[in-house]
């Protein structure tokens, strides 16, 4: 694991470091990366060996999501993240034996990317409101309905769609040519990852699985994990805004002493390290309880506190911290959809406050 984690961080210094600023300034990284990062040994980081990946556990998962966070572009961080850690999670837990063997080597192997459609214009957090339907002639399915807020949604060549099927739901597995329409979405962060509106006009689609109507609890627990997967990203990106904030406090003389010899500065950093190792250890609680609720209040409670540090560290660098001259802007943007992305904080808490006000109604 150790080995794993170097190789990473190595990765991100010569491969990612020289090009993130132009990613994020062309709107856009290059979809060859993918490739790049199989051919490093760093992709299909789930993905068991038998189908070309790397076969860590979820919790070994997470941490090197920490790692890989301090990547300084989470659009970009999560775009990666996305296809060969989420995406590929749903497909091996949930696909068939032929689906896993079609999809899970191309993914490990960085020749297609895939993006999870759940969230609609009507329906986002309340996934039960989805309009997007599906009908099945002579033997295929076929999908009619619109997503909006899909990370890959542009690159992605396979798209995992959340849909109405029957009485109750289903994931299907979309190949691009089937969808109808792909419009990118301008955004105030996360500037190098696509993030698009999608389409679907009668298109064909694959059932994930060999059973129907099994998508409600399925998209539950993919959501849980992405929550979590989010959150060790974010957790590595603050990582690296409190390290180059300590960098800027070494040189920046105020009254004639720095800014790291500030007791209020000091306080702040070490109770920041102090909360990151706390939220780091309670991930790896949540992924091993595997408790959709638990993970549920945990990102919501995590993702606010982490733009917390990430504000109060903007805050120390002054007006030069509302300059993009300074990285701390970017993060802070960036930063900011954590608390909306996978989950908006409002309605996950009042899922967490309803479960527990039944838990406590029966006790």
């Amino acid at each position: 694991m150790d080995e794993i984690l170097d190789l990473t961080r190595r990765f991100i210094k010569e491969k990612l470091e020289p090009n993130i600023s132009e990613w994020e300034e062309r709107k856009w990284f290059p979809s060859s990366i993918f490739k790049q990062l199989a051919e490093a040994g760093i992709s299909g980081i789930l993905i068991p060996e038998e189908f070309g990946g790397l076969g860590l556990n979820k919790s070994q998962t997470l941490t090197w999501c920490e790692v890989f966070g301090e990547t300084p572009s989470l659009g970009f961080t999560v775009g990666c993240a996305m296809s060969f850690i989420v995406c590929a999670y749903a497909i091996l837990s949930y696909g068939s034996e032929e689906q896993r063997r079609k999809y899970l080597p191309a993914i490990a192997g960085g020749e297609k990317i895939f993006a999870y459609a759940f969230t609609e214009p009507e329906a986002g957090t309340d996934l039960r409101r989805i309009s997007t339907n599906t009908k099945k002639v002579d033997g295929k399915f076929f999908i009619t309905g619109e997503k909006i807020f899909i990370t890959n949604g542009v690159r992605a060549d396979n798209i995992l769609v959340f849909a109405r099927d029957g009485e109750g739901f289903s994931i299907f597995i979309v190949d691009k040519s089937q969808i109808k329409s792909v419009s990118k979405l301008d955004k105030l962060g996360w500037h190098s990852s696509d993030t698009a509106i999608l389409t679907f006009s009668d298109s064909e689609a694959e059932l994930l699985g060999t059973k129907r109507e099994q998508g409600w609890e399925q998209v539950l627990l993919s959501l849980s994990f992405e929550r979590l997967v989010l959150t060790a990203l974010g957790i590595g990106l603050v990582k690296r805004a409190i390290l180059m904030t300590e960098d800027f406090a070494e040189t920046r003389i105020i009254k004639g002493e720095t800014l790291k010899n500030k007791p209020l500065f000091k306080q702040h950093t070490f109770r920041s390290k102090l909360e990151l190792n706390f939220i780091s250890k309670l991930i790896q609680v949540a992924v091993n309880r595997n408790d959709i609720v638990f993970c549920t209040g945990l990102k919501a409670y995590s993702c606010d506190r982490l733009f917390w540090i990430v504000d109060q560290l903007l805050q120390f660098h002054g007006g030069y911290g509302y300059t993009t001259d300074y990285l701390i802007e970017r993060i802070w943007r960036d930063m900011r959809l954590l608390s909306i992305g996978g989950g908006s904080r409002e309605p996950l808490w009042e899922y967490v406050y309803r479960k527990a006000s039944a838990k406590n109604s029966k006790n």
